[in-house]
């Protein structure tokens, strides 16, 4: 019985010690739930259509263009439309399930994901493939509220990533995938 009993001890003790590991992550991830909530509100400031707001890529673009969505869609970007409600729904379905491990990481996921597709299709066509034909659209107004634009957006990037690295890094071992997000250039 004894050495029965030792023979099963280290397998015992690892598995008591990983269950401890899951419950703290379990609390770690609690913790974190709140601020993936501040993530999505924030992101969702990028494609708000619901307040009009003036300081989205495509609201500045749309002024650009003098409100002709002929020109408007010479840009070449995802409709807003699209993230808007991508986004809606990832808010509505995290505010919804449980704060634990497995619904905080499908949320990092998907709120990575959504800014990546963001990110490639709305604030890359027109940082970094703008077309030569379209620039002298550019006042220096809609430069300038471009740039404020894309210094807003990098500083989200910046605090996403450092989110993250901090989650992942509160955690007994790695349970997010790391994030890279591209940032882009000034005009």
């Amino acid at each position: 019985m004894l050495s029965l009993a030792i023979g099963f001890y280290p397998s015992l003790k690892a598995l008591v010690r990983e269950r401890m590991q899951d419950w703290q992550d379990g609390r770690a991830a609690k913790r974190a739930f709140p601020e993936l909530k501040r993530f999505l509100r924030r992101f969702g400031e990028f494609a708000d259509l619901a307040h009009a707001r003036t300081d989205t890529l495509h609201a500045i673009l749309l002024e650009t263009c003098n409100r002709n969505y002929t020109e408007f869609e010479k840009f070449r970007v995802a409709p807003a439309e699209l993230f808007h409600d991508l986004s809606k729904q990832l808010t509505a379905r995290v505010e919804r399930r449980p704060a634990n491990l497995a619904n905080l990481r499908e949320g990092v996921e998907e709120l990575g994901l959504l800014v990546r597709s963001y990110g490639r299709y709305c604030v890359e066509p027109i940082f970094e493939r703008l077309p030569q034909e379209l620039r002298p659209l550019l006042t220096d107004r809609a430069k300038s509220s471009l740039e404020s634009f894309r210094e807003r957006f990098v500083r989200f990037l910046d605090d996403y990533d450092e989110y993250v690295t901090r989650l992942d890094e509160s955690f007994s071992r790695p349970r997010i995938e790391p994030h890279c997000f591209p940032r882009p250039k000034p005009l």
